[in-house]
């Protein structure tokens, strides 16, 4: 019989701790709110062994959470989210930096399963269980919580081990386990990554971005992530994506009225805007030559070159039932047949799947 516990205090989480510290796999996930912050507000942490189910209450202020964060860097018990990257960028955002990461979502691509697969729908599929998603947008921070909420809760976190076990197996009859586990190493190791990201704070820190990255897209997005995070507001609130698009379709002729176009904007601030103006002109003068370069490849032969890179990609994925998506996306191929060669695809089993034969289609195009 499955055991559910609410947590709400110290003495009761060392006691759920104890329950299920010998588990060789657990299952994890997290309930936040970020309707009207930057920063998600942790409302539950979720851990089961398939069994035992701990729905860990951090709106509790009777509760200390050392030992659990203890519990999630323990290494020797493998850790298994579904998408966990929101989850894992909560976590690390508290200084917690879980160790030995499994993504079902991920692996999910490596057997055979559309890509972004939902939790639900995976549950459905392989254990053919139907989970109620009725409280999947629920307000996480009202206390009591509902018991359907609860509920709710512990049905998100349940049936990872079971997933990951039913999912192992079949990557592991494929000989795909080298292939998953290097995907799983990267997932650890990207919380590099997200710190280098909330910490974009200065002009200088723009700058770099304009130097080494060939989206103006990403650039402005960047400048509107640093706003967000300073005035801890969702990023809709500093300038919709239909803005940034329109910075970037107009981003020549428009910069003498940006202070103006501006104005009605809550929390950009003058300087702001001069930072956007410097950063975008810099970035146009770094990239000055770039046209240049992309124009030495004629528009058939690109056109040309990316449709035989998506024939090798589908063909391949097709016939180890791998999703396309997890071996390079395409932007990733039209960055190839731009002899732009920073792609992953280039990189770790990749470029053995795909890489190798993809450079020789790029040699002769």
């Amino acid at each position: 019989m499955k055991e559910i516990s609410l947590i709400k205090d110290t003495n009761k989480l060392l006691s759920f701790i104890n329950l299920i510290q010998d588990s060789s796999i657990i299952g994890i996930d997290t309930e936040f709110m970020r309707r009207t912050t930057y920063w998600p507000i942790l409302c539950l942490i979720q851990i089961s062994d398939g069994v035992n189910t701990g729905i860990i209450d951090l709106i509790s202020t009777n509760i200390n959470l050392s030992k659990l964060f203890e519990f999630l860097e323990n290494r020797s018990i493998k850790k298994i989210f579904h998408s966990g990257e929101q989850d894992l960028e909560i976590l690390w955002s508290k200084g917690v930096f879980v160790k030995n990461i499994y993504d079902t979502q991920i692996a999910s691509m490596f057997s055979g399963y559309k890509s972004q697969i939902s939790y639900s729908d995976l549950v459905d599929t392989i254990l053919n269980i139907k989970i109620n998603k009725s409280q999947q947008n629920s307000n996480w921070q009202i206390r009591p919580l509902k018991d359907k909420q609860i509920l709710y809760a512990a049905e998100d976190v349940t049936y990872l081990p079971l997933l990951y076990k039913k999912l192992n197996e079949y990557i592991i009859q494929k000989d795909l386990n080298s292939w998953v586990n290097d995907e799983m190493d990267y997932i650890e190791n990207i919380r590099s990554l997200y710190i280098k990201k909330i910490e974009i704070k200065s002009l200088s820190d723009l700058k770099i971005i304009a130097n080494n990255d060939s989206s103006l897209v990403n650039l402005i997005s960047s400048w509107r992530e640093n706003i967000a995070q300073t005035n801890n507001v969702p990023r809709s609130w500093i300038c919709s994506n239909s803005t940034i698009k329109f910075l970037f379709d107009n981003h020549k002729k428009i910069f003498s009225e940006l202070e103006v176009g501006f104005m009605d904007f809550a929390y950009i601030t003058k300087s702001n805007i001069n930072d956007l103006r410097d950063c975008v002109s810099l970035f146009i003068k770094s990239n000055k030559n770039y046209s240049n370069q992309t124009n030495t490849v004629s528009k058939r032969s690109y056109t040309t070159t990316v449709k035989n890179l998506r024939t090798l990609l589908d063909n391949k994925c097709d016939y180890y039932k791998i999703s396309p998506q997890l071996v390079a996306n395409r932007f990733d191929l039209e960055k190839l047949a731009k002899n732009q060669l920073n792609v992953r695809a280039l990189n770790g089993w990749r470029f053995e799947f795909f890489g190798k034969e993809a450079l020789d289609i790029i040699r002769n195009s």
